[in-house]
């Protein structure tokens, strides 16, 4: 059951919150002795869609959780939390760039898989403060952070 079908059948104020999805469940069965009528309800349940940002969040927080003490590169870009942070593709690279800015991790990589492109000099290649500044200044420049 779409949103939309919630709200017409149970009203708006009851069901009209645009992030949450609705679905069907069943049917709650109730007899209405009254009027000697069966009456069949749709189960509906909130299933909550989550914003870009709290994906991003809840992804990040599981990912440097998870490779905290991780010192091999491999196991830092293959853990399943960053790479489900690149399958968001273009709309994370803000949050990415944003992240970075406050707190330098090895987003490097993501950011390349996501954007194709390298601004990272070869002379600065290895140096953490370098190569984030590059990246900041490559946000900057395509206008995704300030």
């Amino acid at each position: 059951m779409s949103s939309e079908d919630a709200d017409a059948l149970f009203g708006a104020s009851r069901y009209g919150d645009p992030s949450v999805d609705y679905i069907t469940s069943g049917y709650d069965v109730y007899f209405d002795l009254s009027q000697t009528a069966i009456v069949a309800f749709p189960v509906v349940a909130k299933t909550f869609s989550e914003t870009i940002q709290q994906k991003f969040s809840r992804l990040k927080d599981a990912w440097v959780s998870a490779t905290a003490l991780c010192s091999s590169f491999e196991d830092i870009v293959n853990d399943p939390s960053y790479q489900e942070i690149i399958k968001i593709g273009s709309p994370a690279l803000p949050l990415i760039l944003k992240d970075l800015k406050s707190d330098p991790k090895h987003w490097f990589f993501a950011l390349w898989k996501i954007t194709g492109e390298n601004p990272i000099p070869e002379s600065a290649s290895g140096n953490l403060r370098k190569m984030t500044s590059a990246w900041l200044k490559w946000g900057r420049k395509s206008g995704l952070i300030d």
